[in-house]
């Protein structure tokens, strides 16, 4: 008879860690304990270490507000229970850190410098390259989607239009992603990592999505984009 394996897991706070702030809340990092076969493992929260960065505080009235703890643990155990099932049958320690490693990775943040870069060239040829530097600077603590949303309100209008339709072709799906997450409430967080992805039906509603959006454009190619930031190493 085959050895029957058990995989528990559980986040936690580390109480054995200095607190740090979250965005203005005092707490002690967020760990994940795993055990398989009565042997455990320990490791920081992805899903902590990347809503920690400041680009994820909104600042109002001087008061910076922060993603929900809530929500990380959630998405934290949705990855650890995702990459569990992925390899129920041949589980190991080292596999799982290769794919815990590998479908939490979120696209967005992958492909935010490249975007960035983008708008930069952008506006330094629309004849604006002062805009352009103080712009690019500025977003490196801060997240790129609602600065782009927020150039709806000050740009003219044919610019703004412009400003989208050639990110289409010249720079990463990052826009066209993060609105397919926002319309949808795909995630209750500004992320989207290979996990989503590769959930059922996710790829084709994303096409579908882009077909609404912009009916000129082949949602094929953002697709092929998005994959080669999946299989990057």
């Amino acid at each position: 008879m085959d050895k029957k394996y058990s995989i528990t897991f559980q986040t936690y706070h580390n109480e054995r860690l200095k607190e740090i702030s979250f965005h203005g809340k005092i707490m002690r990092p967020l760990y994940v304990r795993l055990i398989f076969d009565r042997v455990p493992i320990y490791f920081k929260s992805f899903f902590f270490d990347l809503f920690s960065q400041p680009r994820y505080g909104l600042e109002i009235n001087n008061r910076i507000y922060g993603p929900d703890i809530k929500d990380i643990i959630e998405k934290e155990e949705a990855l650890v229970s995702f990459v569990i099932d992925k390899h129920i049958d041949n589980f190991s320690h080292e596999q799982f850190k290769i794919s815990y490693a590998y479908y939490g990775r979120d696209l967005l943040n992958m492909m935010e410098e490249a975007f960035i870069d983008y708008m930069y060239h952008f506006f330094a040829d629309e004849g604006i390259p002062y805009f352009a530097s103080v712009l690019r600077n500025g977003l490196q603590e801060k997240r790129v989607f609602p600065t782009v949303e927020n150039l709806r309100l000050v740009l003219k209008p044919e610019q703004y239009r412009k400003l989208i339709e050639n990110s289409l072709y010249n720079a990463p799906p990052y826009h066209l992603l993060h609105s397919f997450i926002e319309k949808p409430q795909v995630t209750s967080l500004p992320c989207f990592t290979v996990m989503d992805w590769e959930q059922p039906g996710i790829e084709e509603k994303f096409k579908e999505f882009v077909k609404k959006r912009h009916p000129e454009f082949d949602p094929s190619k953002a697709v092929a984009k998005i994959h080669s930031y999946i299989h990057r190493t």
